[in-house]
């Protein structure tokens, strides 16, 4: 099957492995986004292609440093011990996945960004219309 966008021809895919967990939220989000899983995947990629390592990096340790944070303060509410395993455990833990998490705000960032644009493409081609046809109107009486 062959997709377009823009009236270009869309014949290359790509193939990645994710979790079930992964794949559930991509689709979540491109169903909030009113975008098919592949067009949401492809704005997602586009988008992260447009931030340089070192804001990535730096938002990921950012997200990892938050996450430690919550889980030490819920750690301590729930008053479970909090000892030099337990923290080492979590940053391994933190450490695993800020990547990947820093990627998903990325993404969701851009889709957002890309959506909220179109949207407003939308809106100002309806007033357009609008005026279009009072212009019309106007006109003809």
């Amino acid at each position: 099957m062959e997709a377009k966008t823009n009236s270009v021809a869309l014949v290359e895919t790509l193939g990645i492995r994710v979790t079930a967990a992964e794949r559930k939220a991509f689709e979540l989000r491109a169903e909030k986004d009113g975008l098919s899983l592949s067009e949401w995947c492809r704005r997602a990629l586009f988008a992260s292609a447009k931030v340089s390592t070192e804001t990535r990096l730096l938002l990921s340790e950012i997200i990892a440093a938050r996450r430690m944070i919550t889980s030490i303060q819920i750690t301590v509410a729930a008053g479970k011990p909090l000892d030099d395993k337990t923290l080492k455990d979590g940053a391994k833990h933190v450490d695993s996945l800020k990547l990947s998490l820093a990627d998903e705000r990325i993404a969701d960032y851009f889709a957002k960004t890309a959506t909220e644009a179109e949207d407003e493409d939308e809106e100002r081609e309806n007033s357009e219309d609008e005026e279009t046809d009072e212009t019309e109107e106007d006109a003809t009486a």
